[in-house]
């Protein structure tokens, strides 16, 4: 199942149910985008200031971000001495699927009736930079190959804040391209649909 959206007014909800450090996690994938593998990997050495430098482990790709005062001097606080993310139990960092039990955990808690993951604060991250920066500089934040991955992300946010009757704003040339996107995505798939239709009729005739 996919990862739903929320609206970023909503992980005050989630967020007293968390333990402090998947909180921190998950702050810094909100600030920043980042899977939250790639969040709870993150050496010690990688936070210098307000800056924290990462290398994305599925793409293999550097980047830098910048995380706000607040996170950045709670996590100088909190940081262990290899790792920012400790294991509570033993050598190395602290696992992805722990933090993902602990926001399920806090999502069914807080009354949240979603398919709230970790996953979820990489698309708030996605749709707030599209909303702020436009579509473009969403995809490059999340360094996709592909930009109908992050329209993907974005949509979902459209599509939720409808349902809650909050307002979506987009630039003009943005919902062009993404209405592009799905338009180009739609006609990919018609040989498809036209070749399963063709086969369905062929049963029916047999």
């Amino acid at each position: 199942m996919t990862t739903d959206y929320l609206p970023l007014e909503d992980y005050k909800k989630l967020f007293p149910y968390l333990s402090y450090d998947n909180f921190l996690a998950l702050s810094i994938s909100l600030e920043t985008g980042l899977r939250i593998g790639d969040v709870v990997a993150l050496p010690t050495t990688s936070l210098n200031g307000y800056v924290l430098n990462y290398t994305a482990s599925k793409t293999g790709k550097s980047g830098t971000a910048y995380l706000s005062k607040t996170l950045s001097d709670k996590l100088h606080r909190f940081k262990g001495k290899s790792y920012i993310f400790e294991s509570r139990s033993k050598s190395g960092h602290r696992t992805r699927q722990a933090v993902w039990r602990d926001v399920k955990k806090a999502a069914f808690l807080a009354g949240i009736d979603l398919n709230i993951a970790p996953h979820s604060a990489r698309k708030t991250y996605a749709v707030k930079v599209a909303k702020e920066k436009g579509f473009k500089a969403a995809q490059k934040a999340l360094q996709h190959e592909e930009a109908f991955t992050t329209a993907g992300y974005v949509l979902s946010g459209i599509l939720t804040e409808a349902n809650n009757y909050a307002s979506m704003s987009l630039k003009n040339e943005d919902i062009e391209l993404l209405s592009e996107m799905i338009a180009k995505k739609v006609v990919e798939m018609l040989p498809c649909v036209k070749g399963c239709v063709a086969t369905c009729e062929a049963l029916d005739t047999q």
